[in-house]
């Protein structure tokens, strides 16, 4: 073929895909997320599905040109939204620069969310835009950020973890950390904080993360394997205060059902629903269920989050499964809000008139009265390149 002939070709695969559907539906909504007309020129809908592609195909893509510049260019918008967003997509990627500012914004969020009187900056979530758009703080399981932080956490004879290190891995806590957290709960001791007058368990951040992760990703066998690790004495004590509110819990264990699973039952309900895509879908609530009260540890630190519950819903309307999305103080207060699960009921899920399996995502506000002391203010020390020189 002359090469003239080539070149509309090659434009043609180079030329940015045109977003899908429901990406373009979302749009509106992420673009007022974004700081609406005040949201920088660069950041619009093609270009965000191509680096969000990018990404997909390869994490590092934010730490390279075009991508990291795009991004860094986010990191000036006006919406501190969008420049925490930006922040964690850098460091998702392997570009540290931007770590202490993005600790420091994590951390109060974190502050705002527990305390609302704190004065600190809650910031809002992004729209999910159809399964597109990561996180606010999310940082995806095999980014190198999560090597680097094993490999300094490991490097610490005690595994200590700081108060504002929680702020980000509560968020981004994954399935593949389970040997790290049976390490981490060997080390778990009482500690002075929270405004406590003397040392407990629940002061100490190794038990914060080491109980988030198995509220999320644990099997019977982890929640077994852990209260042996953990040091005798308060450590188990507290530990087995957690395993009793959720011995009964049988959707607890059950979980979702994942998304494999989910098409092969709602194939089975008609010849019609097989290969139709099967993702998380908002379902009217017909009937809720009654929560038991926090925990007392959380009751003690007058803690609150907002914890998001993965569900599975069956053609009934009943709750089939669950398990906590990472997210923050899950460990405090997952147990009790899932004990009322069972009596909530949802309006199935239906495709041509046949009712079918469904996922979808249950957002509750757990509280306890009062306000929290708060969390310490982030004291980060630089080191060359920009860098935390802790993690």
């Amino acid at each position: 073929m002359p090469l003239p002939s080539l070149l509309p070709a090659l434009f043609i695969l180079q030329a940015p895909l045109q977003p899908p559907a429901p990406f373009l539906r979302a749009w509106p909504e992420l673009q007022g997320w974004a700081g609406g007309k005040e949201a920088p020129a660069v950041f619009e809908a093609v270009q965000l599905h191509a680096f969000l592609e990018a990404r997909r195909r390869d994490l590092g893509a934010g730490s390279r040109d075009p991508w990291k510049g795009w991004l860094e260019s986010l990191v000036k918008a006006g919406s501190p939204e969008l420049r925490a967003w930006a922040r964690t997509r850098l460091v998702e990627a392997g570009s540290y620069g931007p770590y202490e500012e993005l600790l420091r914004s994590a951390v109060a969020h974190l502050q705002d969310l527990s305390q609302p009187s704190s004065g600190k900056a809650r910031l809002r979530q992004p729209p999910p835009s159809g399964g597109w758009m990561p996180g606010l703080f999310r940082i995806q399981a095999d980014s190198p950020f999560w090597v680097e932080v094993e490999r300094q956490t490991r490097a610490k004879p005690d595994f200590a973890v700081s108060s504002n290190l929680y702020a980000l891995w509560c968020h981004g806590h994954h399935s593949g950390q389970r040997s790290l957290m049976y390490d981490i709960a060997a080390r778990v001791a009482p500690t002075v904080g929270f405004g406590q007058p003397r040392a407990e368990v629940w002061n100490d951040p190794r038990f914060w993360i080491v109980a988030d992760w198995a509220l999320a990703w644990g099997s019977r066998q982890d929640f077994e394997t852990l209260e042996h690790q953990l040091p005798d004495g308060p450590a188990r004590g507290a530990w087995r205060l957690l395993r009793a509110r959720l011995a009964e819990q049988e959707l607890f264990w059950a979980g979702p059902l994942a998304p494999a699973e989910l098409r092969q039952r709602n194939a089975t309900l008609a010849a019609e629903a097989a290969g139709v895509e099967e993702g998380e879908r908002p379902l009217k609530v017909l009937e809720e269920g009654q929560s038991s009260p926090p925990l007392q540890p959380a009751r003690d630190r007058q803690l609150r989050t907002t914890i998001h519950l993965r569900v599975t819903v069956d053609p009934s309307g009943k709750v089939a499964g669950w398990r906590p999305y990472p997210g923050p103080w899950i460990g405090f207060f997952a147990a009790t809000s899932g004990e009322g699960l069972a009596g909530w009921r949802f309006e199935p899920a239906r495709v041509q008139g046949t009712a079918r399996w469904a996922q979808t995502t249950l957002v509750l506000h757990p509280q306890a009265r009062g306000t929290l002391p708060g969390l310490p203010e982030p004291q980060t020390r630089g080191r060359r390149g920009g860098n935390s020189s802790g993690w």
